[in-house]
This record gives structure tokens, sequence and C-alpha cells, in this order.
């Protein structure tokens, strides 16, 4: 077996996106936050349920939020991924942002 990766910048701004590469196939990409940065996955985002399993959603209409999923450790995506639409919505955000 020969791995090989390739690190990508330009997909995502301050993400490093790294294509693994299995015997000259993709097998997965590796999603790192810049330094200074956490990666943020909204999809994973923790929101209030009722004891129903309903989501709450607040005067406004929109979900209650408990907590954004926020990683330093990153994440990795299928080699279909379509970095352009980005359906998880993969985000770098600035450290002191997540800890103010």
């Amino acid at each position: 077996m020969d791995w090989t990766y390739k690190e990508n910048f330009d997909l995502i701004e301050n993400l490093k996106i790294v294509s693994c590469i299995k015997d000259g196939k993709l097998v997965h990409y590796r999603i790192y936050p810049a330094e200074g940065y956490v990666l943020w996955i909204p999809t994973l985002d923790e929101y209030e349920y009722d004891d129903e399993g309903n989501l709450i959603l607040d005067e406004n209409g929109e979900p209650v939020l408990i907590r954004r999923y926020y990683t330093q450790g990153g994440a990795t995506a299928l080699p279909t991924y379509d970095f352009v639409a980005n359906p998880n919505k993969y985000q770098a955000v600035r450290i002191e942002e997540v800890t103010a």
C-alpha cells in the first residue's frame, strides 16, 4: 500500500484540506483549521428538544442553540464531497471568537 497526501489551502478559507490517496485513488479528505482557528461544523451543532423529541424554537422561529460544534482536531469527508457547495458548511472561526 502506498499512501500519498496532497494539501490544499484554497478550497475553504483558513482550512487545510488534505487529499488522502491510497495506491493512486482518492480515499478521503482530512480537514484541519489553520493556526489560530478552530473548525466549525454547523451541521453538528446541538439544539434544544422537548420531551417528545420536537425541536424547540425561539420567538423568531429559530431553533434554540445549546452549543456550536467546534474542533481543533479536524474532520474527514468522503472523496465525493463537494467543497464548492459545502453541504456540511465547514468553516474556520478564530479561536478568540470561540473563547470570548
